[in-house]
């Protein structure tokens, strides 16, 4: 059967009766769905699934600074806007220079007992930049999963215009009195696998062969076939159209009859011409 615009409202959780037009359900479609160009970490509806991840990741880099006595202002001007993998990577450069300076001082003095101590502050050194490692990759794992979000997300809301706007067309298609189910199902099957539908740069819906191109329009040199025109035409070809008003059957139309009038000079009646 054909989607029916009303149950592509139900899915999308909007009430039929409150919408009047498509600039109505623009607005509440856009209100409740995310733009791609919107699904960016500083989006609210984001922020609710990746704060958490970012904001515990933040929390890590801070004590492991502090448990290095790494003396780092993270309200400073150079770090409370960065980016939590920005934070990591300052956190371990700062470690690393720290550390590097520790290292010469001791192997410059190994000769004096101290090697035990090298060692110890190298095993140090290594542990945490594992740990560093293994914050780069969970920060990884985390921006691939932003990423399939925005993908799929923005799949969703091409599907559900799609699907809206398919319907709206399927919708005004004058199939004639009497189809049948059958009929109807058979039709919507040969449009199903011949085309495809997709939206433009401008977001308009359109319609495309199943290679995913355009279809010239016949009638006008240079421009190409509207979604209402492809569905009227496999209409007509299937004989599923209706043709007039009367389904096909003309229309009958009856006559009148006009008395005869006389003719004043002979007296004879004569029959009035039609």
């Amino acid at each position: 059967m054909a989607l029916e615009t009303k149950e592509v409202f139900e899915y999308l959780g909007i009430k039929a009766d409150d919408i009047k037009d498509l600039d109505t359900f623009k607005a509440t479609f856009e209100k409740d769905f995310i733009k791609q160009s919107n699904i960016t970490e500083e989006n609210e509806s984001v922020k609710k699934i990746l704060g958490k991840t970012f904001g515990t990741l933040e929390n890590e880099i801070k004590k492991v600074a502090k448990g290095f006595d790494l003396d780092i202002d993270f309200t400073s001007d150079d770090l409370k806007d960065k980016k939590v993998t920005d934070k990591l990577k300052f956190v371990v450069s700062e470690y690393d220079a720290k550390q590097k300076s520790v290292i010469a001082d001791l192997t410059e003095k190994a000769g004096k007992g101290n090697d035990e101590k090298v060692k110890e502050l190298e095993e140090k050194y290594n542990k945490v930049l594992g740990k560093a490692n293994d914050y780069q990759s969970l920060l990884k794992a985390t921006t691939s999963e932003f990423e399939t979000f925005k993908q799929s997300a923005e799949s969703e809301k091409k599907n559900v215009k799609l699907d809206f706007f398919k319907a709206q067309e399927l919708n005004k298609v004058k199939f004639k009195a009497d189809i049948n189910e059958f009929e109807k199902e058979g039709y919507l099957s040969k449009i199903e696998k011949t085309y495809k539908f997709d939206l433009d740069e401008t977001g308009k819906a359109i319609i495309l062969d199943k290679e995913g191109k355009r279809i010239p329009n016949p009638k006008v040199n240079g421009s190409f076939m509207e979604i209402a025109d492809v569905l009227q035409d496999e209409a007509v070809k299937g004989k599923l159209y209706m043709l007039n008003p009367d389904n096909g059957q003309r229309r009958i139309t009856p006559t009148t009859t006009t008395p005869p009038v006389t003719n004043p000079n002979t007296g004879r009646k004569v029959a009035t011409p039609l």
